[in-house]
Parts: C-alpha cells; sequence; structure tokens
C-alpha cells in the first residue's frame, strides 16, 4: 500500500522529522532545567534579587515605564509589551541566585526596550535596536 508521499514502513517522511524536532525540544528543555536548578542554588556576588537587577538594568537603560511584577510558577519569566511588565516567577523575583539575575536580564533585553528591525540601506542589509516606543538606541 504505496501511494504518493509514502516511503518504506507506509509512514509520510514528514513525520520522521516532526518526531526528531521533539526530540530535539525535549532534550534542550530538560538542559535548560537542570541547569537552571545547578544556578539557582549559587548566591551572586552582589547579593540583588532578580527584581533588583531587572529594576536595575532598566534604569541604566532609561526606561522609566516598564514595571517588575512577580509571578506565580516556575520558569514562567515574560515581558508583556500590552502592559509593559516584565514578569519574574517565584523563583527568579525575589531570589539572589546567580540564576536569578541571569533570567532577569534575559527578560529585560528579551522585550522590555529592545526591538530589532531590519533595514536595507543601500542594498545591504542591516539591524537597527529601536526602543519599543519608536526611539532609536545608541
Amino acid at each position: 500500500m504505496y501511494g504518493y508521499g509514502y516511503y518504506g514502513w507506509g509512514m509520510d517522511p514528514t513525520v520522521l522529522l516532526l518526531v526528531i524536532g521533539m526530540l530535539l525540544s525535549l532534550v534542550a528543555s530538560a538542559k535548560l532545567h537542570s541547569t537552571f536548578a545547578v544556578y539557582k542554588k549559587i548566591r551572586n556576588h552582589s547579593g540583588i534579587t532578580g527584581a533588583e537587577a531587572a529594576q536595575r538594568i532598566l534604569r541604566a537603560a532609561g526606561i522609566t515605564d516598564v514595571q517588575v511584577v512577580p509571578i506565580r510558577g516556575s520558569l514562567t519569566d515574560h515581558y508583556d509589551p500590552r502592559t509593559k511588565t516584565v514578569s519574574l516567577s517565584e523563583d527568579i523575583y525575589g531570589r539572589n541566585s546567580l540564576a536569578a539575575v541571569g533570567v532577569a536580564a534575559h527578560e529585560c533585553g528579551n522585550g522590555a526596550f529592545v526591538v530589532f528591525i531590519i533595514i536595507a540601506e543601500e542594498g545591504v542589509p542591516h539591524i537597527e535596536v529601536v526602543h519599543d516606543d519608536g526611539l532609536l538606541m545608541p
């Protein structure tokens, strides 16, 4: 029963690609969780919490309209451009671990103040970094 798109074992080869993609995702997720588990046990040198790190990063970038708020869960951290909030999970917000500071910095850089725009100038594409209110960042 071999028809169009079926090979060998009677299945579409795109199923194999889907399974490979799922396995790679599972491996990446496991690596992320194991690395996070290691570094959430190590206190950062300055002793600041994830929330304090996020607030310092935003302040240093001159961003005053983004709030840092706690959110339930673990590794549920995100930036919401609609409400202009950096939401940090319980493992990040009030903890002073290396993981807390790293994740907080990631979320600030992930969306709080950076939008990448590819511009083709004289036929050569390049990336401009723009604040989410449209102002060009230095």
